[in-house]
C-alpha cells in the first residue's frame, strides 16, 4: 500500500488454554461468549454494585461489550483447527491427571483494543464459576494466557499493533518462504477455505443458496468488517477507507469463480436468554478464485485474521486463504 493511502486500525490476539473435567458439547464459541457475557453482567466495581446497572460507571462492560445493540463488534473469537472432528475445540487432549484440554483465541480491534482486560478478569473466574454449555455445568481446573502477538505468556499488558502492518509483515514471511519465487500476488489462484459457517447477507437477507456466492459476495463481506470496525475507530480513516474500497469493488468483479465446493450447515445454540435452542448456519467448504489480487490480496489477509459475516463474535466466519 502506498505512503498516502497508509491506514492504521489496532490489534491484539490473546490465546486461552483451558483445562476442564469434561468437554463441553455446544459448539465452542457459543460456550465462551455466553461464559464471557454472563461475566461481564454481574461485574462488580468498587461501587458494590453490577456495572450494567450502576449511574457511577463511567465505563459500563456489559452495555459496551455484551449488550445486543451494542454499536461496537470488535471482538472476536478464534477456535484453533476447528475443522478436526472433536468436539468442542480441535485442540482437545487428555492430560496426566485425565482432564481436558482444548485452546481458543480472542481478537480485539479498534477501540475494543481496551476491552481486553475485562475479558482476561471475566475468563480468569471461571476456575470459580465454571463454564455452561446447555443445562450442564462444566468445571474449569486451570486456564494458560498468552499473547498471540510476542507468543509469550501474558503476564500484564498485549502487545497493541497495526492489522495493516501485521498483514504486510506476514506477506513478507510468505515471500521470503518461497525463496523468492514469488514477488507479489497478481495472477493467481486463491482458494478460501470456510472452517465455520461463513453467513453473508445480499441487499440486507441472508444468502443460503452456495450457487450465489461468487467474489463480489465474499469481498463485499470483508470490506463491511473493516469498514464497520474503521468507523467506529476513526472517521477520517473510514472516510479514506470508503473510497478505497469503492475503487477494489470494480476491480473485484473481474475475479472468476473457478470452482466451487460449499455446502449451507446449521449449528445449534442453547440461549439462556430466550430459554430455547437457536439455529445458526452459514457455508462451510471451498471456492477457488481467479484473477489479479495484487490490490486486493491485503484485505482478503486481514478479512482472514477478523473473520467475517454473521457471528463473528461466537467464533463464525472463519476462513484460511492458499495460494496456487
Amino acid at each position: 500500500m502506498e505512503a498516502e493511502n497508509k491506514f492504521y486500525l489496532p490489534f491484539t490476539k490473546i490465546r486461552f488454554c483451558l483445562t476442564v473435567e469434561k468437554i463441553p458439547q455446544d459448539f465452542p464459541g457459543f460456550v465462551i461468549r455466553g461464559a464471557v457475557i454472563n461475566y461481564l453482567r454481574f461485574l462488580k466495581c468498587i461501587h458494590g454494585r453490577e456495572c450494567w446497572n450502576c449511574k457511577k460507571a463511567l465505563w459500563k462492560p456489559y452495555e459496551t461489550i455484551g449488550a445486543i445493540s451494542t454499536p461496537w463488534q470488535g471482538w472476536f473469537l478464534e477456535i484453533i483447527s476447528p475443522n478436526i472432528n472433536q468436539a468442542p475445540s480441535a485442540e482437545v487432549k487428555n492430560s496426566e491427571e485425565g482432564e481436558k484440554i482444548f485452546k481458543f483465541e480472542i481478537g480485539f480491534l479498534g477501540k475494543y483494543t481496551c476491552a481486553y482486560p475485562y475479558f482476561i478478569h471475566a475468563i480468569k473466574n471461571w476456575t470459580k464459576r465454571g463454564i455452561v454449555s446447555g443445562e450442564e455445568k462444566i468445571k474449569v481446573i486451570g486456564i494458560k494466557i498468552e499473547d498471540t502477538i510476542t507468543q509469550r505468556e501474558l503476564k500484564d499488558f498485549a502487545e497493541i499493533t497495526n492489522i495493516f502492518d501485521l498483514v504486510k509483515s506476514e506477506e513478507e514471511k510468505r515471500k521470503e518462504s518461497e525463496n523468492g519465487k514469488i514477488s507479489s500476488v497478481k495472477e493467481d489462484f486463491i482458494n478460501v477455505n470456510f472452517l465455520t459457517p461463513f453467513l453473508p447477507k445480499l441487499e440486507g437477507k441472508n444468502i443460503k443458496n452456495p450457487d450465489r456466492i461468487d467474489f463480489n459476495i465474499f469481498f463485499s463481506s470483508v470490506s463491511r468488517r473493516i469498514i464497520s470496525e474503521m468507523h467506529a475507530w476513526d472517521k477520517n480513516q473510514y472516510l479514506e477507507l470508503i473510497k478505497k474500497f469503492k475503487k477494489l469493488r470494480e476491480l473485484a468483479e473481474g475475479i472468476e469463480v473457478v470452482e466451487r465446493e460449499i455446502t449451507f450447515s446449521e449449528l445449534i445454540k442453547h440461549s439462556s436468554r430466550q430459554k430455547k435452542k437457536i439455529k445458526i448456519g452459514g457455508f462451510r467448504g471451498r471456492i477457488k478464485f481467479k484473477g489479479d489480487f495484487s490490490q486486493l490480496y491485503e484485505f482478503i489477509k486481514i478479512g482472514e485474521i477478523i473473520h467475517i459475516g454473521k457471528g463473528v463474535r461466537m467464533g463464525l466466519g472463519k476462513f484460511n486463504l492458499s495460494l496456487e
